[in-house]
């Protein structure tokens, strides 16, 4: 397994756990519920785009170092 898939996993990991155990809670208003789910889907995106800006970088060394 590569480092980049370690930490991806890792990431995803802590925030699934994080939301799972935020929404089990009994305690949360459903509005609450809402805006979690929100934020849990802008958090998804930033992530992607940062894991596909450095999957770029990677790349282009990968590139420059083969070539």
């Amino acid at each position: 397994m590569s480092g980049g898939s370690f930490w991806r996993g890792l990431f995803l990991g802590v925030l699934v756990g994080m939301a799972a155990a935020l929404y089990t809670n009994p305690r949360l208003k459903p509005e609450t519920r809402e805006r979690l789910e929100h934020a849990r889907h802008g958090l998804r995106q930033r992530a992607n785009r940062i894991l596909r800006r450095a999957q770029q970088e990677v790349d282009q060394v990968i590139d420059q170092v083969t070539s």
